[in-house]
């Protein structure tokens, strides 16, 4: 061999036995610039020398010796590479056997799931041994080589696909085979010093007081026998079936291996704690060797050699691999099994643990506790149960054996967990049912999805739920119902007789006590049955809805009886014994909480009504519209006309009205009774709404009839009437009075006070004279700031302007707000939203940043409030007023909680249907048009600016930062000056003649076109071109936005009317209203 002559020249060379021989010997040939083909043959041997050397070192034999023992050891590798291709397990001898009823010695087992089998205990010791020698020899074998190269070089069976898949199946095998040996002895260890301990106390008491027998005998000898087990065990890591946990567990006693792990633990840890060291378990041998025991769904895993991650490596040779197969080895499923089970059992331990030690009447005080623990143990339970039926699924889905055995398992821990749920209920029923201040719906909540979670691996839950949650919310409505009545029985048998001294202090403190009443009682009630609602939607027994419904209907009944019985108490106190003052006080307390009562009936058939099913709506109309009634009747006798305008204290029941006169309410009644409720509802909205007080010319505020005396306030302005104001001190009186009254009906009647006028002749003169002077003095200031053009001057205004209605100077807002959340920001500031805490109205509100004596921002933000100064219209956004701080101006403006018409056009693929492109069009010129006619021009109108609110069906335009008021009221082209808008929505005479003849309404006009456009079509003005110059240079060559193919010979006509270049061409927006494309009736408005 080339090998033995190249190891033979360098032991002759003289230089080899020198110390650094070998060193020489490489620095030699390095420095020859000509290699001879041995000289390079042996270059390339290089590193086998050094590893030759280095074997022979620590065998402490010379070069030769180890190459000639290396030699001999290689002729044996080649019959070990054969053993392992044709290895393939089969049984050598029993050393376990038992015997039977039946013949006496049991039979050798083929392979079952039980792990105290001794059959196949033995069987897989023998292949662990077996295996175990093969890779021991193997490993020998590859000593023998520097490298799996030269490995494979002599032998190339070592390299080949077969031989390297078969030897990891057999590495994999054996490597999970004693991982989950080892992590059962680690469990066992765990157990075992708390089982033996106890039986180790138990055995010394019972050695200390009975004689030496045979039993005893017996017992010792058992017991050597199991330190010999151990020892077994320690040695060989094979034989683990002489532990006494396995003998304690395999028997059929009712002692527990996990009870006193468990007591003990729970002492000084929670159960998640406590359970820790099974989510290590899991997580590092179980769900490895599952992975290993599941047939993968695709069988081409199979043709692969080098799996790129390790759960596919798992798979691939796995039990279900043709290698794996082939090797016959036992199945470790039943190691797999007992392991996955000992969580299940710990737990099922727990769960019994808790059952025997119930409590048969546990204090209120700890009932809390006790739930809690039953909610962590349900909690575990559910969790280990589904990793457990995974397990035995994976483990099983490619085997014919029969899992009945864990079936019965599964099905006594379901049993175990039913009665833990069902304790769990009942310990919530009796805290649920404990008196508490307010109700716990929250906590209710909470323990209600919890539930629903648990009766998902419940068998039974379901119903046991149903019927508890019920009970417990009938009981609550039920007690509801009854501290109602009782405690304003109470409270009304205090109402003292005749005795005047005693009368006044109490009837004040019934009152008290009766607010107090209906507060706290109609908090638990609206709470309790928004819950109910939520349970309601879970599928609950027959038997348990109907229950649930009639306690709901129950409390219904309560309510209007309860408002009766406090409405004909106070009926019958002798107002005589009360001085005016303290009557006209205690009108107005007995008023006051009596519309409480009504408050707390209208909240809860709102509630009712959302959840009554529909075979009970027949009865709950017919209640609905009784308590209607009963609330108008109050209205018009108790509560005072109205002023003209709908009060706060009505918006309530004016809305359950409304619900009452709903179809799938009304449909129940029958034509007399539908018509006494609309003469009824026309009364009592007569009364609440009323008209406005009336007055004497001399108030300034004085009308023939409610709509002229609305009408007047209305138009009324500073420099547009020439009749006699009021004073300061008048106006502010009469607001004030005004103001009180509409706020609340609890407000004294100003009809009960009378004024007697006694003014002579010379007194009427010298009043005439004053009020000409005055009237003079008016008229010559109206002409002085006219003159200056300070104020304006009543003008004719057009048919579109007929709708508009003027309000006097929006002045900095009067009312207290609470802001939201950030909808927004557009070029000058942050948009929020903000709710008007008086009326509960939702608002925008738009932060405008200032600066130290920022008069600029501040003169900015002022021109756009003057611009809208006064304007009332549906297709135009309310401004209410500003608030002026340190560092920010705030602008309150009306809030479209549908979003942009941007958005809406942007989320259709193709444009909007034709119908709601006239109907939004009609309404944006309309809102165009009366922005003209106050000669404004808004000079950035686009869908961005337009807003949606009514679920849609209305349009607004906004953001007036670029719009300007122009002073003409006649439409002319060049009214305005300067580059202002967005390009792609800007028509010619603002790019062309910006700087010279400017620009006025009519580019309103071109921007509508252009929205008229996006809506159609789904896209943007000029959406083909990127930059703004393209835009400009496309507009200044003549040319217009390109309407969608689809659009109507109307649509089209409306469009040529808009993008006329010539601005003295292009319609005006009374004439687009004119147009037959915006012509949509009222029923599409």
């Amino acid at each position: 061999m080339n090998r033995d002559k190249m190891i033979t020249k360098v032991v002759d060379s003289k230089d080899y036995n020198n110390k650094h021989g070998i060193e020489l010997i490489i620095h030699h040939i390095l420095q020859n610039k000509w290699l001879s083909r041995e000289e390079h043959l042996w270059q390339n041997e290089i590193k086998d020398l050094i590893w030759l050397e280095l074997q022979a070192f620590h065998a402490d034999r010379t070069p030769v010796e180890e190459d000639s023992y290396l030699c001999t050891e290689r002729e044996k590798v080649e019959p070990l590479l054969k053993d392992i291709m044709t290895y393939r397990f089969k049984r050598h001898s029993r050393c376990y056997s038992t015997q039977n009823s039946d013949s006496g010695v049991e039979d050798d087992c083929s392979g079952c799931l039980s792990i105290y089998c001794m059959s196949c205990l033995e069987a897989q010791n023998e292949a662990l041994r077996d295996i175990e020698d093969l890779m021991q020899r193997l490993s020998a074998a590859e000593a023998l080589f520097p490298s799996g190269h030269a490995f494979a070089e002599l032998y190339p069976l070592y390299s080949s696909p077969e031989f390297i898949c078969r030897v990891k199946a057999i590495s994999l095998w054996y490597n999970m085979t004693r991982q989950q040996r080892l992590k059962l002895m680690i469990m066992v260890k765990l157990l075992e010093n708390k089982v033996g301990r106890e039986r180790e106390d138990d055995r010394n008491s019972t050695d200390s007081t009975s004689p030496s027998d045979s039993n005893n005998s017996s017992s010792s000898s058992m017991n050597e026998s199991l330190y010999e087990a151990r020892t077994t065990w320690e040695i060989t890591s094979f034989n683990f079936a002489q532990f006494p946990f396995f003998s304690v567990h395999k028997s059929e006693s009712s002692f527990s291996p996990y009870r006193k792990y468990i007591e003990n633990i729970l002492k000084t840890r929670s159960l998640h704690k406590s359970l820790g060291f099974l989510d290590h378990l899991q997580m590092f041998v179980l769900r490895k060797a599952q992975l290993t025991l599941i047939k993968p769904d695709d069988v081409e895993i199979y043709a692969k050699v080098c799996c790129d991650n390790e759960e596919e490596e798992l798979q691939r040779f796995g039990c279900c691999s043709p290698e794996a197969k082939a090797l016959n080895l036992p199945s470790y499923r039943s190691i797999f099994l007992f392991l996955a089970a000992i969580p299940l059992k710990m737990i099922h331990e727990f769960l019994k643990m808790r059952l025997e030690q119930k409590p048969e009447k546990p204090s209120p005080l700890s009932v809390r506790q006790l739930m809690r623990e039953l909610k962590e143990g349900l909690k575990v339970a559910t969790q280990q149960k589904d990793k457990i039926l995974k397990y035995i699924d994976g483990a099983l889905s490619d085997t014919k054996e029969n899992n009945e055995v864990y079936a019965d398992k599964i099905r006594d821990f379901d049993e175990c967990m039913l009665r833990v749920f069902s304790d769990y209920l009942d310990y919530l029923e009796q805290w649920a049912l404990l008196h508490h201040e307010t109700f716990q719906k929250n906590l209710l909540e909470e323990e209600w999805h919890f539930s629903c979670h648990v009766i998902k691996h419940v068998p039974g839950g379901s119903e046991l739920l149903g019927r508890k949650f019920c009970y417990i919310l009938c009981t609550i409505l039920k007690t509801v119902a009854e501290r109602l009545r009782d405690r304003i029985e109470d409270v009304l048998g205090n109402v003292p007789g005749e005795d005047k001294s005693v009368m006044k202090q109490t009837v004040f403190v019934i009152c008290r006590e009766m607010q107090s009443i209906f507060n706290e009682e109609r908090e638990m009630c609206i709470k309790t049955i928004a819950f109910c609602k939520t349970v309601f939607k879970h599928d609950l027994p027959k038997e348990s809805r109907i229950e649930l419904t009639m306690a709901i209907i129950s409390l219904k009944c309560s309510i209007p009886d309860a408002i009766g019985r406090v409405q004909s108490e106070f009926d019958q106190i002798n107002m005589d014994l009360f001085e005016e003052i303290e009557r006209t006080s205690l009108v107005s307390r007995t008023r006051e909480i009596l519309m409480q009562g009504y408050r707390f009936g209208f909240e809860f058939y709102k509630e009712m009504s959302e959840s009554m099913p529909s075979e009970k709506r027949q009865k709950l109309a017919r209640s609905m519209v009784q308590f209607a009634n009963l609330w108008m009747k109050f209205v018009t006798d108790r509560c005072e006309r109205g002023r003209g305008m709908r009060p706060r204290w009505a918006y309530q029941g004016l809305e359950f009205l409304l619900t009452v006169c709903e179809p799938r309410n009304t449909q129940y009644l029958t034509e007399e009774e539908f018509e006494d409720l609309k003469r009824n509802m026309d009364v009592c909205i007569s009364h609440v709404i009323g008209t406005t007080a009336p007055s004497t010319p001399e108030s300034g505020f004085y009308s023939a009839s409610p709509r002229s005396s609305l009408e007047h306030i209305r138009i009324r302005s500073r420099g547009s009437s020439p009749s006699p104001r009021p004073t300061y001190k008048s106006q502010r009186s009469n607001g004030r009075k005004t103001s009180m009254e509409q706020g609340s009906p609890v407000g004294d009647s100003l009809d009960a006070i009378s004024f007697s006028h006694r003014s002579s002749r010379k007194d009427d003169a010298r009043k005439h004279s004053r009020l000409e002077a005055i009237e003079h003095l008016d008229t010559y200031l109206d002409e002085k700031l006219s003159k200056h053009q300070l104020i304006g001057k009543v003008v004719t205004c057009s048919n579109g302007f007929a709708k508009v209605h003027i309000k006097r100077r929006l002045r900095e807002v009067t009312f207290t707000w609470q802001r939201g959340i950030k909808i927004g920001q557009g070029r000058f500031g942050k948009v929020y939203t903000a709710v008007n805490n008086k009326t509960g109205e939702m608002m925008a509100v738009k932060e405008v940043a200032l600066q130290h004596n920022d008069n600029h921002t501040i003169k900015r933000v002022g021109e756009e409030m003057k611009i809208l100064e006064g304007i009332v219209h549906r297709n135009l956004v309310r401004y209410y007023g500003v608030e002026v701080h340190k560092d920010e101006m705030l602008i309150f403006m009306e809030f479209c909680a549908e979003g942009t018409l941007e958005n809406l056009v942007a989320a259709s693929e193709n444009g909007l249907p034709e119908l709601l492109v006239r109907r939004y069009t009609c309404q944006l010129v309309s809102g165009v048009a009366v922005l003209h006619d106050h000669g404004i021009v808004h000079r950035d109108i686009k869908t961005a600016n337009i807003f949606l609110t009514d679920n849609g069906n209305c349009l607004k335009i906004g953001d007036f930062g670029c719009a300007a008021k122009i002073k003409s009221n006649s439409t002319m082209p060049g009214e305005l000056q300067g580059f202002v808008g967005t390009q792609a929505y800007m028509a010619p005479e603002v790019f062309t003649k910006n700087m010279n003849e400017g620009h006025g309404r009519a580019a309103d006009i071109w921007s509508v076109g252009c929205v008229v456009v996006e809506m159609a079509s789904g896209k943007r003005p000029w959406y083909q071109f990127d930059s703004n110059y393209q835009i400009m240079f496309k507009v200044g060559m003549g040319q217009s936005p390109d309407p969608p193919d689809h659009m109507t010979d109307e649509g089209l006509d409306f469009l040529e009317l808009c993008f006329q270049h010539n601005p003295k061409e292009r319609a005006s927006a009374h004439e687009l209203l004119d147009h037959t494309f915006v012509k949509v009736g009222d029923d599409f408005m």
